[in-house]
């Protein structure tokens, strides 16, 4: 009954690097979900900082045209200053953000499966010595 032995060894293995693989696929698609996530929040800070951006920059020209209005040249210069410094602090903003351009891009993956099946093939049933 050595050979009912070896089927039962070989069925007991294959289980074994069939929870192994089902583990890793689990762990990997995971990882491709959770990336897919972080780019797709990462798109959506993208969007939201660039309408950000474009409604400021339609402020300060709101206040612009107000400050060639100004005929009081105290609150022309109160108008201004304030103008200025909120200038800064948003060219700093945008200065600070401009690495993100264009969107976030996904690139493609493969997987290089070659060296997992290679060592599949190379799987073979040994001999136990029993007298050791």
């Amino acid at each position: 009954m050595v050979l009912n032995s070896d089927a039962e060894i070989i069925a007991l293995e294959f289980g074994e690097i069939f929870k192994t693989l089902e583990m890793k696929k689990r762990q990997l698609l995971e990882d491709v979900e959770n990336q897919r996530s972080k780019k797709e929040k990462e798109f959506q800070i993208w969007k939201k900082m660039k309408e950000t951006h474009k409604k400021t920059i339609e402020n300060f020209l709101k206040d612009c045209e107000k400050l060639v209005h100004e005929c009081d040249p105290q609150r022309f210069l109160e108008v201004a200053c304030g103008l200025n410094t909120r200038m800064k602090t948003q060219l700093d903003l945008m200065n600070i953000a401009s690495s993100y351009e264009k969107p976030p891009e996904c690139t493609q993956k493969k997987m290089d499966i070659k060296p997992v099946v290679n060592e599949i093939l190379a799987l073979k049933l040994m001999p136990v010595n029993v007298g050791i």
